[in-house]
């Protein structure tokens, strides 16, 4: 009883959640054309990465959100290609949402230590309910616990629409200023009456050398980086300011994101990543500072990432992200 009364408050609670925040994942920095399609078109490396949240992974039913991406550098344009395809699944599967998202990008000069990159995105977004299997409230027995069945026929639904976002990057090889606009273009889920709202989405990195030091044969330098990653929506203002160290493959950061409208969404973040060659792993939890403070409410990260070497260098001086991780 107790278990199936537990999944039925966090379901509802999950539903309110759902309209009342935006999806973000604590390691950014493995998500880039969710941060701004611009990206595309900034570093030297095609890259493809998968990052899997697993949000309240003590409670049935909790968040499961995963984002795979892979950019194709275009040195010889000067741009970029991007594709990922995201979705999360919430209420135990009853929720779904999914989007496949591609993307342009071009880079350019502005002086010999300033470039820029403008990027557009067009995305198809899905989402569905499908309530087989759902256990609510009015479902349960005060007295006995026993579950009936729903006296009322919920259909399943699925609605889906087109959507447009765009953004622009200014970086050097030692910091980035990015500013995007996601659903610009306020399209409407299949005639409803709620379009999907707009969101601004913006981040600052900075990168300090700390220290330089050969080892094995080789320079290794360690910066810190601060950062500050913050979007608004309609459904809600996020901010999250941080922290990384990093240096030729360890990386750990530390940082603490704000959600003005549900501060219980709020939490201090931790980062762990490693490079091995090519590919880079990095692992996130997140200690959530609300008022229920069991394990079960925290959520956890893992993300990895592959570079390719291009068969061609990219044009003009070499531009190191911050975090280059």
């Amino acid at each position: 009883m107790k278990k199936t009364f537990l999944f039925a408050i966090i379901f509802f609670l999950a539903a309110g959640v759902a309209e009342a925040q935006e999806y973000c994942f604590s390691q950014y920095y493995l998500d880039k054309l969710s941060v701004n399609p611009a990206f595309s078109a900034v570093g030297d490396y095609s890259e493809i990465g998968v990052i899997f949240r697993d949000q309240w992974p003590g409670i049935e039913g909790g968040y499961k959100i995963y984002n795979l991406e892979y950019q194709q550098k275009l040195p010889s344009y000067d741009s970029g290609l991007g594709i990922r395809f995201f979705g999360n699944t919430s209420g135990g599967g009853a929720f779904k949402v999914n989007e496949v998202a591609l993307g342009y990008a071009y880079t350019f000069s502005l002086n010999y230590k300033l470039k820029c990159s403008l990027g557009l995105q067009g995305a198809y977004y899905m989402q569905s309910f499908n309530p087989s299997g759902l256990v609510y409230y009015s479902m349960i027995d005060p007295a006995s616990g026993d579950v009936s069945p729903l006296n009322e026929d919920i259909p399943f639904e699925k609605t889906g629409c087109l959507n447009f976002s765009g953004g622009v990057i200014f970086y050097t090889k030692n910091t980035v200023v990015s500013a995007a606009m996601y659903r610009f273009t306020s399209m409407t889920l299949s005639g409803e009456k709620t379009a999907l709202p707009l969101m601004i989405a913006g981040l600052v990195n900075h990168k300090i050398k700390l220290s330089s030091h050969a080892k094995r044969g080789k320079i290794e330098d360690v910066f810190v980086v601060p950062t500050i990653n913050f979007s608004h929506s309609a459904n809600a203002d996020m901010i999250m300011p941080g922290v990384y160290f990093y240096g030729n493959v360890l990386l750990a950061g530390l940082s603490f994101r704000y959600q003005r409208s549900d501060f219980q969404s709020s939490a201090v973040v931790t980062s762990i990543g490693f490079k091995v060659g090519k590919t880079e792993i990095g692992f996130g939890y997140d200690f959530y500072t609300g008022a229920v403070t069991s394990p079960s409410k925290n959520s956890l990260e893992v993300g990895v990432k592959y570079k390719f070497e291009n068969s061609e260098k990219n044009n003009g001086s070499k531009t190191i992200l911050c975090p280059a991780f």
